[in-house]
């Protein structure tokens, strides 16, 4: 026990207990509470109570209460005395004590120490009566009149057995949980000592690659500027020389013009009239001749307008600035861990295509096998890590050659069925039983189907089918029954908004909105859940909000991730936010044809803003790993 309080910096008087085992001065406890609740001064939780006597005192205070009382003897040889005993109500020294708790009448007595507060446990409604018994059913500390009132199978123990028991379950369970707790805690501050310096040199490394990038910039437009002021000191040598020409050819006309005013001068103060006029015409003619050859000439200045800032620079500047590294400078603050996605080890057998599992962090993926004329599809499932959970189904189809093979797509609904997609039939998976059933037929007419390229399940069970072949989306119960169809480019009437070309991926939000990943008109063309067109998101082009080729996506919690095969990147759209681009990946250029697309975002993320989880992307034979973290 300290020995001091923490608040008044004195010897504890009446120690009280908070709920945090911090204990103060009763009156100090008093004079700091605030409609009776006290914030610990010294780890800041908040206790909140009754009234302060309901706080318990601190367990020494029982036995240092009466620690400057006069000192008591032993009532048998007048020895100090150490020990109390109850029953007989006398006091005993150590050597007293030991005969007393060997004699058979006494041996059961209740023992003290001397120094222990009586008053503080005795008992309230028979004040007479110490508190030394027990009841293990309502936690209640009692004395021998109160257990009279206790009926029923109440067990009633010693407060010395009660005591050690509790003290048998701190040494036991508590303190080695504790200890256990306290050591998770030491890893766990091991980690985040070792994330804040892992934090600090990707820090450094990221200021480094700005610092690369800035210098690169720095080094382009010096080159710029010192290319510019060469031609500038061209343009002025050739202009000066120009110059100094002029200069030159003037002074000669001046020579001219001096001579021959000198010459007029003279001539105009002859007094030979008769000679004079002789050389009239000669005068005449040579007055002509230097006036109109030696006319002020204007000379022209340093011709600067024919050097000016090239257009090719600001194209080669501003990508530097507006892209560092794998993702576009946006809203959304998030970084890819690794600079460009990681090859599976694992071998995959192609087509494929894959869906997360709903119901945990896993994926399933399937595989299409052919071999002695027949298709094997299988459908695994499997965790981000590559490990191989279970075989969940597969079937076999006759093929005459590798190019009768169909490419099979996946979705989970998240409930009771996986559903895959072959050719023209749906197959419906039961997740707990693996049993499974099929329906589609093959054809033109509404309900049929030739080229399933995805699924999607809406809120109330119905199963979307996209078809790349008839260039539509049909919709069916989990039945089989054909309910309705939408986006038929022959539909009479249809303009290119309800016309779909290729749609190759399904995404349904919430309000059972359906998303078409139109790849053959580069949109996403949306339609409520009757098949009415709503809305389209992007153009063709290689800016933000605009696609090449969108081939699959996947949606969460209100944002929108477009994989493109043409421009070989992943676009997040916030759809709560007028379809903003909130950001981008574009390290997708060591895949050959990216395909399918996965995010699994991770149940921490907070907000739009937030894209950290796992990125998953099928290609032609594998599948490439990447993980989005926030910064």
């Amino acid at each position: 026990m300290e020995s001091q309080c923490a608040i008044c910096c004195d010897s504890f008087l009446i120690p009280r207990l908070l709920n945090c085992l911090h204990y103060f001065c009763q009156c100090c406890i008093e004079s700091v509470q605030v409609d009776n609740r006290i914030v610990c001064p010294q780890c800041g939780e908040e206790t909140s109570f009754s009234s302060i006597r309901k706080l318990p005192y601190h367990p020494q205070y029982f036995y240092n209460a009466n620690s400057t009382a006069k000192e008591r003897t032993c009532s048998v040889c007048d020895e100090p005395a150490t020990m109390y005993c109850s029953d007989c109500d006398e006091d005993y020294c150590a050597a007293c004590c030991n005969v007393h708790k060997k004699m058979k009448l006494t041996r059961n007595h209740t023992l003290k120490p001397t120094n222990f507060n009586s008053k503080l446990i005795t008992c309230d409604s028979h004040p007479s009566q110490m508190l030394d018994l027990y009841c293990t059913e309502c936690e209640t500390i009692l004395c021998n009149q109160c257990t009279s009132c206790y009926k029923g199978d109440h067990k009633i123990v010693s407060t010395d057995e009660a005591c050690k028991s509790l003290k048998e379950k701190l040494l036991n369970e508590g303190i080695p949980k504790l200890d256990k707790v306290f050591d998770s805690l030491d890893v766990l501050k091991n980690i985040c000592m070792a994330r804040k310096a892992n934090e600090k040199d990707q820090v450094a490394e990221l200021k480094r690659e700005v610092q690369q990038k800035t210098n690169y910039m720095i080094s382009i437009l010096q080159s710029r500027e010192k290319l510019m002021c060469e031609q500038i000191d061209i343009a002025l040598e050739e202009n000066i020389a120009k110059i100094d020409s002029g200069i030159q050819s003037t002074e000669k006309s001046m020579v001219k013009v001096s001579n021959f005013l000198e010459i007029c001068k003279e001539w105009s103060q002859m007094t030979a009239e008769n000679a004079l006029l002789q050389l009239k015409p000669l005068l005449e003619q040579r007055l002509r001749d230097v006036t109109r050859d030696n006319k002020v000439k204007r000379m022209k200045g340093l011709k600067l307008d024919t050097i000016s800032w090239n257009d090719t620079m600001t194209e080669t500047i501003l990508p530097l600035i507006q892209r560092f590294g794998d993702i576009q400078i946006s809203k959304s603050s998030f970084r890819a861990s690794k600079s460009t996605f990681q090859k599976w080890d694992y071998k995959v057998q192609t087509p494929m295509c894959f869906s997360p599992n709903s119901r945990g962090n896993s994926i399933y993926l399937i595989e299409s096998l052919w071999n002695a004329q027949k298709q094997k599809v299988r459908v695994r499932e499997m965790s981000t890590e590559e490990t191989i959970i279970s075989d969940v189904w597969a079937c076999s189809k006759s093929c005459a050659s590798p190019a009768d093979k169909v490419s099979p797509v996946i979705t989970a609904d998240g409930e009771k069925h996986i559903g895959v997609g072959i050719g023209h039939e749906v197959i419906l998976v039961n997740r707990d039983t693996k049993k499974s059933y099929k329906f589609g037929k093959h054809g033109n007419y509404p309900g049929q189907l030739q080229g399933i390229s995805s699924l999607a399940f809406s809120s109330v069970g119905n199963i979307l089918v996209a078809d790349f072949i008839l260039n539509r989306v049909s919709m069916f119960s989990c039945e089989g029954e054909f309910i309705l169809c939408f986006g038929t480019s022959g539909k009479p009437g249809a303009t290119f908004e309800h016309s779909l070309n290729n749609p190759s991926s399904l995404a349904i939000d919430a309000q059972d909105r359906v998303y078409v990943a139109d790849t053959g008109n580069h949109r996403i063309a949306v339609f409520n859940h009757e098949g009415c067109y709503l809305k389209s998101i992007g153009r063709k082009g290689e800016k933000l909000r605009e696609f090449n080729e969108p081939c699959s996506m996947a949606l969460s919690e209100g944002v929108l991730a477009v994989l493109e095969r043409g421009n070989k990147r992943i676009q997040f759209i916030c759809l709560e936010s007028d379809n903003e681009v909130i950001g981008s990946l574009n390290n997708l250029d060591n895949m050959t044809v990216p395909r399918h697309l996965i995010w699994i975002r991770s149940p921490d993320s907070k907000g739009d803003d937030d894209l950290s989880g796992d990125i998953l992307v099928a290609d032609a034979d594998s599948v490439y790993y990447n993980k989005l973290c926030a910064e």
